[in-house]
């Protein structure tokens, strides 16, 4: 198979340095210790690139700190029509010999679906923080929700599933803009990335370099590019040919492992993969990533994506489930 030749066995590097977990630790610190506030949203922060590797926030995060047990019986909110839909993958364990092979049959999937249009580019997710042996404020629990419209408006919405309280927070940009590990990026920007695998590696790496610190090491200039090349799953919308090449693009990464059926947080069942020290559940039949995790010692965040794809429904309060 062209794709598994593709592949290129690098050495393992190890985890990241003592400065960019240390980094890590002091954000999701700052995102505990934080009062939950789902009246009023806060505004985003335009974090440091170095803090990339810990990926604590997303657009939207700050609109709640939530938490209640309800949440792993949240209703699906449907994907929009030829987007990929969030799933169950019923397949063996068996069926899948490696990590990389994983996220090859992804790629093939998420090639063949029909591109979308609408008016903004909607996400849908549960965010789930935990610190074992400590609460965290709100119970770390909330649906958060965010649009970006073609006419450059950026709404966030979220609500806690301990209180109910919820809130929108809206921004406007001269164009349509994007957002990938802290960094702006336009339509036609995104329209420009490669679809060869190798190439959109070397794009990830490059932009890694350009906005990490400034003596990563190896391995930390690889979880940076790894963040890039996720967030082209959910993120931003490209097409089906770069999306499949950005699942391509993590099986050339040098320490994908497999992880074998898991569940996320919401009883889906998904193909676990671990690259760079982060966790991800992959629908393999649908191309549809199910839930991405981080850890840093005893902290932990979750995100379980819910809807992927262009809606043209109107930016909303996330309701509760």
């Amino acid at each position: 198979m062209d794709d598994i030749r593709r592949v290129t066995e690098l050495l393992d590097e190890g985890g990241p340095s003592p400065t960019v977990a240390a980094t890590g630790r002091q954000r999701l610190d700052e995102l505990i210790g934080q009062e939950p506030r789902t009246d009023q949203p806060k505004p985003r922060v335009e974090r440091e690139p170095q803090r990339r590797r810990i990926r604590w926030a997303l657009p939207g995060f700050g609109l709640v700190a939530a938490g209640a047990a309800a949440a792993i019986a949240l209703t699906v909110t449907a994907s929009p029509s030829g987007a990929p839909r969030p799933g169950s993958s019923h397949s063996e364990t068996s069926r899948w010999s490696s990590g990389r092979e994983v996220l090859l049959a992804a790629a093939y999937k998420a090639e063949a679906a029909p591109p979308t249009s609408g008016k903004y580019w909607h996400v849908r997710y549960l965010d789930i923080i935990k610190v074992q042996g400590r609460s965290v404020p709100g119970g770390g629990k909330s649906v958060q929700e965010f649009w970006y419209g073609m006419d450059g408006a950026f709404v966030s919405g979220g609500r806690s599933l301990t209180t109910g309280k919820g809130g929108l927070h809206k921004e406007k940009f001269p164009r349509a803009t994007f957002e990938l590990t802290d960094q702006k990026i336009t339509l036609t920007e995104l329209s420009k990335l490669p679809t060869d695998p190798q190439k959109l590696k070397e794009w990830a790496l490059a932009d890694s370099r350009r906005h990490g610190a400034p003596k990563e090491r190896p391995a930390d200039t690889n979880s940076f590019a790894t963040n890039d090349l996720t967030e082209l799953l959910y993120l931003a919308p490209v097409s089906p040919k770069v999306r499949a090449a950005a699942f391509r693009a993590l099986a050339l990464m040098p320490d994908v492992k497999g992880l074998g059926a898991l569940k996320d947080a919401r009883g889906r069942v998904g193909q676990g993969i671990a690259i760079s020290g982060e966790r991800y559940i992959i629908d393999p039949d649908t191309g549809f990533l199910l839930s991405w995790d981080t850890r840093v010692d005893r902290k932990s965040r979750s995100n379980v994506f819910l809807a992927v794809g262009w809606t043209n429904e109107r930016p909303h309060v996330p309701a509760a489930p």
